[in-house]
Formats: structure tokens, C-alpha cells, sequence
């Protein structure tokens, strides 16, 4: 859809270009099918890319994309339009996405997969193929017909149509694989427009090729180029977007320059008069990131606001009207974006507390909220989008790291262990106060902990024998950091303990030590960290209820502490004060502590378990207590396993996920509270599961697309808004 009258303002902007002899008629024809830009900013745990399709790439490497399916650029095996999210098929570790007709994403191995229209070969496809030749990518940006990637060399390579010198080869020739974009070799940063592509180069110089009727290369010209020319006054660029048919760049003072089409006041400069030289967008002065859509421009603030200008028709803008506007406008009701992203005549933004929200057209679904109403004028939460990396499961609490950083927790909440400042239990999850660069969570008995990115830990909840780690004893309801520790990799909490795995391979613990759980030889509390006896190549830490276990570098796994089960798993009943070595485990690669009971992960996908065993949480087939380890049987392809209190759960490599032990709470989440299962039993409608978590009673796991919970639930610690068990997985709310 163009914008309001759009066959007369097309016709009249092609006669005003054809005068200035650019133009003609199959220009015209093809503002029909003007895209949004391809985004993915670089740092951001989760990408987006938003047109008259969305995408989102996952923190765990999946991607989802909603809205048009016409060519398959939902990626899913159809052409059915969606209104919600839909998993693209077969991507598992991408980290980065764009989209236009076709949709492509860099994958972790510098390899792009594309899908949808026009892949550099005479098909669409409805599933991703791999781009041919392109081995170390760092970018991809898809414009109209034609895709582009920046390569960790700097260079970029480009492929599809190119009438206008979209390839930038110096060719105006179709090319159905990636050629070499001339004279480009310190690139940083790739943006496509809908026939015209940007890059910002290591000096802070931008350069664009491609058509340029309107002036969107920048170079004082209306001519194409089928070679980069330099942006005319831009010498200090930290980013550059390109839309429909303008391009905007972030300059390090945080002001926003743009240039190109300004027939809906896109370039932000109070007029509609396009410019074929870049000019300043009035009133922003605090920018950190900038988008072009189809006929609108939108900017983050540091502040965490987002304002948006130009054609508003589809309530693009987000300000609550659909009046368009030649200078910046509020987007209603965003405070804490992260990232945001400007398509043809929508617009997406990524929060820290909300997930992903849409707003403008909605034809096809592409606000993803469920529904296909025309459109909306403000932000509308996209379903089934999640922002969880990874959670946590307590004592009767539960919590979960945030794509950006950010800790959320709900469940009971007596002494302050959800870390929101209140003793106030939640059934949905809440922000923990002050944490915004987490890297994991850990959730003990009634205390949680949080691994910071600078090596520091933090704890917060209940603290009568010190777990908090920070030298006293009494509880807090909002994070403290534990005392001493600075270069820490992972944090494990146990009943009433707590331990952290350092860069060294050493490892320290502190809180309860009636049973020598701190492993450094006594059995006196601390409220600082001690150091474990005789660990020096740890590779993983794990804390139980009365005992905590180490995975080594060799692949064995020393444990200490209670042993009254054998849950030390070294052939005896006796408790340690001191690591001793779990028998006949030496190629483990993870290991789990439990209530009275614990578990290895083995390179080979077995899971070994050892201790207490009324309920069937070793697994065996058999409710006898083991001092030693014994095989669970039955699995064969786990990809992590975790323990809780008097059940087990393991992640298959196939996304399904099995549990076994006590079920009176449905914590095995197969649709019964039998007493208890011997053997694993399947999780109920789980296929996509990439962690899972154990608590007293409950269990939770991340799927590619949300978190769900089960089990116990009286105090909300399944986070699904209400108090009652669930023998089934449920989605976690707004999380």
C-alpha cells in the first residue's frame, strides 16, 4: 500500500525525477513493492527486522517471523500468512536476521541461509537454503530482489538483481551467486534499501550504491551508481540505515543526518523537500540507533524512548494518531527500548521488560499480537516471543535470566528471594531490582543468585547462614554482591548454600556448613566465600540441598558434603568435608545436585544418577538408593539434565524432554500426579526444549519460542497468574 493518493504522487514524483532526467516508467511501477530495511544491531541479545513480514532472531539462536507468507518469507514449509510467531524451519544458531521479499540470517558459522522471494536462483523457497560462497559473514541486509552480506574482512558481497547497480559490482547484470561490492574493505557496518544499499566504513565515512533517483546515495547527485560513491559531510558516522528510498545515519554526537525522499517528511527536517545531501533531523540530540522504513524514520534515545517521523497513514508513527509528521514524535508508552526497527509501514521495538512490541499496518499479520486488525497507532505485544535464555528453579520459587541482562523472578516470596524490594509472593514474574547485566541465574532454597558479565555475583532472599555471601546474616529483597569474588564463570545455590566456579578453575562456596557442603574441610557457616579444598581445574559447580559437586576438566566429578543417600556417590554413606571423586564417572560434561540425589550428563548423551532413590529419581527403573552411580535408563541423546528436589529432568537432543521421580505435583509434566515414575517419562507437547530447570517440586523449561512451567504451584512459582498445580507444561506470563 503507498501512501494517500498514491497514484498521483507516484506519477508526479516520477514526472519531477523524469525532468531532472532520472526516472521512468518501471521505477514507478516498483515503489509498489518498497520493503523495510534489514536490521541486526550488533550487541542486542535478540534481532529484529520488521516489513510487511517481522523476524526475530531468539537468544537461543532460533528465529521466528510473522505476518505476509505469500513467497514463504515466514520460512516455516508453507504460504499461509500468520499473525502470530511462527519457528522458521531447521535455523538453530543464527545471530542475526533481515528481511525484505526474501529473509536471510548470518549463522554462527558465517554461513547465510535466505528464504522466501527471490534467493539468487529462479525459485522462492519456504524453508531456508544456504547462499552459495558465503563463508565469513558477519551481516546480511535484503533489499528488493537482491541481498547483501558484510564479511568479517570488510568486504561485502552482494547477489540478486541489480538494474540499478544494486550489487555494486560496477554491473547492472542479475548475478544468481554473491559478487564482490568494488572498492569496499573496511566496512563495519551494511544496510539495504529497497534498490540502494549503505555502508558505514571503519572512518566514520559512509558510502552507497545503487538507484539514487531521490537522492538516497547522498553524493549531490540524482544519478544511479553501480559502485560506492561517498555521502557527501558525513565524516563521523557510528551507524547508517537505508530505507524505501532515503538513508539515515547516527553521527557520534548522537545527532541524526538523513537524506534522499522526503515527500512524507522522512528526513525529520520540518519540510518535505528531498535532498540529495544530507540534513539534519530537528530536535534529537541523545540518538543511540536509527531506522528507515518505507516512507518513516524512527530513532532510539538513550533514554530508552523511541521517536519516529514521516508518513503515518498505518499509525506507523506509534504516537496514538495516524497524522503524519515531518519532525519526531513520542512513540506512546516505550520507556525502555533496547532496539528498534522501522519496516514499510510498521514499526517493532525490543524492551528489556516487555519483549518485542509492534505497532502501524497489519494487513497481514505483521504486528504479530494475534490478530489482523487493519492496524494499530500504538505498541501492541507481539505473542509468543520470547526473551529468556535460561531459568531457574527454587525451593518454591523460580527465576529466569533476560536476553538483555535483566533477572526476572516469581513464586514465594517470604524472604525477599524474587528480588523486587517486597516479601510479596508473585504469580507472574517480576524485575529484580538492580541487575542488568546478568549472564545466568541460580535459584536455591529461598535465595537466588546472578553471574554479572564483569566476573562479580550477586545474591539476594533469605540468609540466616550467610548464602548471601556478602558478611552478615540477615535477609535481603534486593541484590548484594557477595564479598571477594571478581572473576567468577557460573553460580550455583544450593538449600541454604551457595558456590561460584572461578576463571581460575578454582572453586569458593559460603552459607550452611552443618554437613561440609563449603567443602574446605570444616563445618563451620560462612558469610564470605571459602574456597573448596583441592579443586583447582573445575570446569562446573553445582549446589544441592546439603551437598554441592564439581565437574572437572578430566571429565570426573569430585563431590562433598551430606551423604547419608550416597548422594557424594563414592561407595559410601559417610559424609566429606572435602571433595572425594564420584566412581567410575570420567568423561562427564555436566552435573547436577539435586535434593538428596545427583546426576552426570556424559559425553556420549547417557545420564548417570547416585543417592537417594525412594521416588525413582535415579532413573533406573528401580526405587533402591545408590552409593554409586547407576544408568538412567533409556536415554541416549540428553543435552543437559538437572535435579530437584526428589526429581530429574533431562533436555533430548531432539528438543523433547524427559522427567522421572516423585509426581504427586505433576513435576514430571506427563499429565498425571501418579506417585512417582522409575523410568523417564516424556514432558507433555514439548518438541523444542534447549534448557530445563528443577525445583522442590516444579519444573520449567525454555523452548525456542517461550518458558513454560509445572508442578507445584501454591505460591505461584509456575508463574502462569494463578496458585494451582499443573501436571502439564504452561506458558510463563509476560515473561
Amino acid at each position: 500500500m503507498m501512501p494517500a493518493n498514491s497514484a498521483a504522487k507516484a506519477l508526479a514524483y516520477k514526472l519531477t525525477l523524469t525532468a531532472e532526467g532520472v526516472g521512468g516508467d518501471t521505477r514507478a511501477r516498483k515503489t509498489l513493492t518498497v520493503g523495510p530495511e534489514s536490521h541486526g544491531v550488533a550487541g542486542s541479545g535478540e534481532q529484529l527486522a520488521s516489513g510487511f513480514h517481522s523476524c526475530s532472531v531468539l537468544p537461543t539462536g532460533h528465529v521466528e517471523c510473522w505476518g505476509k507468507n505469500e513467497l514463504g518469507e515466514l520460512g516455516n514449509g508453507n504460504t499461509t500468512n500468520s499473525n502470530t510467531a511462527v519457528e522458521v524451519q531447521g535455523i538453530s544458531n543464527a545471530t542475526q536476521v533481515a528481511d525484505r521479499g526474501a529473509s536471510c540470517a548470518v549463522l554462527s558459522t558465517g554461513h547465510v541461509e535466505c528464504w522466501g522471494e527471490e534467493l539468487g536462483n529462479p525459485n522462492n523457497s519456504e524453508t531456508p537454503v544456504e547462499v552459495q560462497g558465503i563463508t565469513g559473514a558477519t551481516q546480511v541486509a535484503a533489499g528488493e530482489g537482491y541481498s547483501c552480506a558484510l564479511l568479517s574482512t570488510g568486504h561485502v558481497e552482494c547477489w540478486g538483481s541489480n538494474e540499478f547497480g544494486e550489487l555494486g559490482d560496477g554491473k547492472t547484470t542479475y548475478s544468481l551467486t554473491p559478487v564482490e561490492v568494488q572498492g569496499v574493505t573496511n566496512a563495519t557496518q551494511l544496510t539495504s534499501g529497497a534498490f540502494h544499499s549503505c555502508v558505514l566504513l571503519s572512518t566514520g565515512h559512509v558510502e552507497c550504491w545503487g538507484g539514487n533517483w531521490a537522492g538516497q546515495l547522498g553524493n549531490a547527485t540524482a544519478t544511479d551508481s553501480n559502485t560506492p560513491v561517498e555521502v557527501q559531510g558525513v565524516t563521523n558516522a557510528t551507524q547508517v540505515t537505508a530505507g524505501g528510498y532515503h538513508s539515515c545515519a547516527l553521527l557520534s554526537t548522537g545527532h541524526l543526518d538523513c537524506w534522499g525522499l522526503n515527500a512524507y517528511g522522512e528526513l525529520g527536517n520540518a519540510n518535505t523537500t528531498s535532498s540529495d545531501i544530507p540534513v539534519e533531523v530537528q530536535g534529537v540530540a541523545n540518538a543511540t540507533q536509527v531506522t528507515a522504513g518505507g516512507w518513516h524514520s524512527c530513532a532510539l534515545l538513550s533514554t530508552g524512548h523511541v521517536e519516529c517521523w514521516g508518513w503515518n497513514e498505518a499509525g506507523q508513527l506509534g504516537d496514538g494518531t495516524t497524522d503524519g509528521s515531518t519532525t519526531p514524535v513520542e512513540v506512546t508508552g516505550i520507556t525502555d527500548a533496547i532496539e528498534v526497527s522501522a519496516g514499510t509501514e510498521n514499526s517493532c521495538v525490543l524492551s528489556s521488560r516487555r519483549g518485542v512490541e509492534c505497532w502501524g499496518d497489519n494487513r497481514y499479520g505483521q504486528l504479530g499480537d494475534g490478530t489482523t486488525t487493519t492496524s494499530s497507532d500504538i505498541p501492541v505485544e507481539v505473542q509468543h516471543v520470547t526473551s529468556a535464555t535460561q531459568v531457574a528453579g527454587g525451593g518454591f520459587h523460580s527465576c529466569a535470566l533476560i536476553s538483555t541482562g535483566h533477572v526476572r523472578c516469581w513464586g514465594e516470596n517470604l524472604f525477599g528471594e524474587l528480588g523486587n524490594g517486597t516479601v510479596t509472593s508473585s504469580t507472574t514474574p517480576v524485575e529484580v531490582q538492580g541487575t542488568s547485566n546478568a549472564t545466568q541465574v541460580a535459584a536455591g532454597g529461598y535465595h537466588s543468585c546472578a553471574l554479572l558479565a564483569t566476573g562479580h555475583v550477586q545474591c539476594w532472599g533469605a540468609n540466616p547462614y550467610g548464602e548471601l555471601g556478602d558478611g552478615t546474616t540477615g535477609f535481603s529483597p534486593t541484590p548484594v554482591e557477595v564479598q571477594g569474588t571478581s572473576n567468577a564463570t557460573q553460580v550455583a545455590a544450593g538449600g541454604y548454600h551457595s558456590c561460584a566456579l572461578l576463571a581460575t578453575g578454582h572453586v569458593e562456596c559460603w552459607g550452611a556448613n552443618e554437613a561440609g557442603q563449603l567443602g574446605n574441610g570444616t563445618t563451620i557457616s560462612s558469610d564470605t566465600p571459602v574456597e573448596v579444598r583441592g579443586i583447582r581445574r573445575a570446569t562446573r559447580v553445582a549446589a544441592g540441598g546439603n551437598q554441592s559437586c564439581a565437574l572437572l576438566s578430566t571429565g570426573h566429578v569430585e563431590c562433598w558434603g551430606e551423604n547419608a543417600y550416597g548422594q557424594l556417590g563414592n561407595g559410601t554413606e559417610a559424609g566429606s568435608s572435602a571433595p572425594v571423586e564420584v566412581h567410575g564417572i570420567s568423561h562427564a560434561t555436566q552435573v547436577a545436585v539435586g535434593g538428596y540425589h545427583s546426576c552426570a550428563l556424559l559425553s556420549a548423551g547417557q545420564v548417570e544418577c547416585w543417592g537417594q532413590n525412594y521416588y525413582g529419581q535415579l532413573g533406573n527403573g528401580t526405587t533402591t538408593t545408590s552409593d554409586t552411580p547407576v544408568e538412567v535408563q533409556g536415554v541416549t541423546n540428553a543435552t543437559q539434565v538437572a535435579a530437584g528436589g526428589n526429581h530429574t529432568c533431562a533436555v533430548l537432543s531432539t528438543g523433547l524432554l524427559g522427567c522421572w521421580g516423585y509426581n504427586a505435583y505433576g513435576q514430571l509434566g506427563n499429565g498425571t500426579t501418579t506417585f512417582g515414575s522409575d523410568t523417564p517419562v516424556d514432558a507433555q507437547r514439548i518438541t523444542s526444549a534447549t534448557q530445563v530447570a528443577t525445583g522442590g517440586a516444579h519444573s520449567c523449561a525454555v523452548l525456542a519460542t517461550r518458558t513454560e512451567c509445572w508442578g507445584r504451584n501454591e505460591y505461584g512459582q509456575l508463574g502462569i497468574g494463578i496458585t494451582s498445580n499443573t501436571d502439564t507444561p504452561t506458558e510463563v506470563s509476560a515473561l
